[in-house]
């Protein structure tokens, strides 16, 4: 059996650390983006789709050795 006093501090805490986490993970407002100003209503925007230009999402495993090993039949 657990003492209420502990128990009242454990749901206490973790009240506060899910209140801490809501501000990390749901937006601060429900729009996400501003509205533009007028003067700024015909200029258009590019999106570009920038997946592995820099970096790449998979990864292959190689032996560390394996290009000093295919190096004298090159």
């Amino acid at each position: 059996m657990v003492p209420g006093k502990a128990l009242e501090s454990y749901l206490d805490l973790r009240t506060l650390v899910e209140e801490q986490l809501l501000e990390y993970t749901e937006p601060t407002s429900d729009k996400p983006l501003p509205d533009l100003l007028p003067l700024e209503r015909h200029v258009f925007t590019l999106v570009l789709h920038l997946n592995e230009t820099l970096l790449y999402t998979h990864w292959k495993r190689e032996r560390p050795s394996k290009d000093l090993e295919l190096m004298p039949y090159i």
